[in-house]
Formats: C-alpha cells, sequence, structure tokens
C-alpha cells in the first residue's frame, strides 16, 4: 500500500510539472501585440502625401478614407506619406494629435521600409514617434491609422545620421 501511495504521490508531481494543458505538446507562446519591428508583410501601398526631411505637416484621416492594412486591423483608415530620403541615415517620424484620448484605439504610427518590413511606433500622450534606417533617394512610407470617425494631426519628418 505505501508503495502504491508513493507511486501515486510521483505521477501527481509530475504531471503538475507539465505546464501544457495536453501532456507532451510545448506550451504555446503567446503572440506580442505589437512587434516593434516586422517582416516584409507590412501593408500594400497606397496614393501617400509627399513629405519632406524638415517638413510638418498638417492632415486628416476619416473613416471613409482607404483601409489600407487587413492583416493589421481592418477597422483602422489610413493616410500615407511618402518619405524620399535625401542622404542615408535614420527618418524619424513624430505625429501628434489633438484629444481626447481613446486608449487602444489611439491613432497609430507606422514606418514601412522599402521591403515591406515596418517599425511599430510607441505612444507617449498624444504622440508617437518611431525610427528607421534609409537609404539616399530611396522612398519610405510614413502611414497613420486611425480608429476616429474624424482625426486631425500633424507629421513631422527629419534625418538623422
Amino acid at each position: 500500500m505505501n508503495k502504491l501511495v508513493m507511486l501515486l504521490g510521483i505521477t501527481i508531481a509530475a504531471s503538475a510539472c507539465q505546464l501544457s494543458s495536453q501532456p507532451g505538446l510545448p506550451t504555446p507562446t503567446p503572440a506580442p501585440v505589437a512587434p516593434a519591428f516586422g517582416p516584409g508583410t507590412g501593408p500594400a501601398p497606397i496614393t501617400g502625401t509627399p513629405i519632406l526631411a524638415g517638413q510638418t505637416v498638417a492632415a486628416s484621416v476619416r473613416s471613409t478614407d482607404v483601409h489600407c492594412w487587413d492583416n493589421w486591423d481592418r477597422n483602422a483608415a489610413c493616410r500615407q506619406f511618402d518619405f524620399t530620403a535625401p542622404t542615408s541615415g535614420r527618418l524619424v517620424a513624430t505625429m501628434t494629435w489633438e484629444g481626447p484620448e481613446r486608449g487602444l484605439y489611439n491613432p497609430e504610427l507606422i514606418l514601412v521600409s522599402t521591403d515591406g518590413s515596418y517599425v511599430y511606433c510607441e505612444q507617449s500622450a498624444k504622440t508617437r514617434r518611431g525610427e528607421l534606417p534609409v537609404k539616399s533617394g530611396l522612398t519610405y512610407r510614413i502611414l497613420v491609422l486611425s480608429y476616429a470617425d474624424s482625426l486631425d494631426f500633424s507629421v513631422a519628418a527629419t534625418i538623422q545620421p
């Protein structure tokens, strides 16, 4: 009887160490909510507004504008800016907007490289800022995604060595 109780105790302890809900299967790793740098799966290009280094552009995006990235969130309307790098370095893009705060539904800023890879720009209050390595003469995309019926914002682009 003691051997049976000890065997049962060892079996229970061993099964408690299994993290997967199904024994023998690896524990799934949760996917990140928003990657800092994504593979070449960025949105398809849409007609963009040119933006130059050192320029700030005031713009708006409406819910009726094109929804450019179904793989990210098909509910977000998009506005695209095209930045042709005058020199090689780092594109620094900053987006600001006036309220209201919408939490998860605040607008998003995404920088897209020539190969479709992208940078998701983090938020600080009502500002999003991101950097992307660029090469002289190539065109990169700056995307603003909005979940609001109407969003007025400004985008600034600079280049750093």
